[in-house]
């Protein structure tokens, strides 16, 4: 870009607003927002910033979880006299990290008299779903059914991802889904599976497991790994490595996030025995231990 930028500005030839768009996602796309900002400022000055530039300039700060930024870059448009149609706000939305920001934007939409979408709110679902907001995540979904926009799937699941993490009853949630009549799915049962590893109960996620089978629905790496993360919670490190082997035996990849879970464990109970065979196992498949790797293996004073 510097140098495409550096041809324009010898050749006198000057940036129209594609190229400011251009530049300014250039420099959010590298996470320097104040140079993305330098750029918009110049292209606002030189009236040469349309619908798109702002929409790429707040879509930078919303990917950055940078709520007042998008704020502020969103009223400027406004005093622009430029409303930001469906798609962007679409876009706009589904690029929020941060939940605030993406209910903001959900609202701004429905004050602009634009009718949000069921990939709208399922959005906004899956950003308190990140943190874990079951509460805000469960008076969405009444929103959404107020408006007469029935939540899909991926509703359902980023509803019940709020539960897990926010350790709210991710059962009644499951059993609310179904009596809407709509299916579990693998991305379901995962999460209830991860519910109850991350209360130390392995039992009860091996029975989610089984349930899931007899649903003729075939488990995931991740699920899997949520299965092997309730083990190594409760210092089962056999058990955990057996969930390896099972891994291994469905032919799903033995990525680092697993191995890393069992050498933790092994971490934990001091399961060298354990831990050596995982590592040569590990090394043969030629996967690349993480920081988290790294810390479980440094306790156990192996590299």
């Amino acid at each position: 870009a510097a140098q495409w930028l550096r041809e324009m500005r010898e050749s006198h030839t000057e940036l129209d607003t594609e190229g400011y768009t251009v530049l300014i996602h250039g420099c959010a796309e590298r996470g320097e927002l104040q140079e993305a900002e330098k750029w918009m400022q110049e292209a606002l000055t030189s009236r040469k910033s349309d619908l798109q530039c702002f929409a790429t300039m707040v879509n930078a700060y919303a990917r950055a979880t940078a709520v007042e930024g998008a704020d502020r870059w969103l009223s400027v448009m406004e005093k622009e006299h430029l409303r930001p149609n469906e798609v962007i706000y679409g876009s706009l939305i589904s690029s929020s990290r941060d939940a605030q920001l993406a209910e903001r934007l959900l609202q701004r939409m429905r004050d602009s008299k634009l009718v949000p979408n069921v990939v709208n709110y399922t959005a906004v679902l899956t950003a308190y779903g990140r943190r874990g907001d079951f509460h805000k995540a469960t008076e969405l979904l009444e929103e959404m059914r107020q408006a007469e926009v029935v939540p899909n799937i991926i509703s359902w699941n980023a509803l019940l991802d709020s539960f897990v993490k926010g350790d709210g009853n991710a059962t009644r949630c499951l059993n609310e889904m179904v009596q809407t009549k709509m299916e579990p799915n693998v991305v379901s049962f995962t999460s209830m599976i991860d519910y109850h590893s991350r209360r130390a109960d392995p039992e009860a996620a091996e029975l989610w497991l089984l349930r899931m089978r007899s649903l003729h629905l075939r488990p995931s790496a991740v699920t899997f790994t949520a299965v092997l993360k309730g083990y190594a919670k409760t210092g089962q490190v056999d058990e955990a490595a057996k969930v390896l082997r099972r891994m291994a035996l469905s032919q799903l990849p033995l990525d680092v996030v697993a191995w890393t879970g069992l050498l933790s464990a092994c971490a934990a109970a001091k399961r060298w025995d354990v831990a050596l065979c995982a590592l040569r196992w590990m090394r043969q498949l030629q996967v690349s231990p993480n920081q988290i790797t790294h810390q479980a293996l440094k306790r156990m004073g192996l590299r």
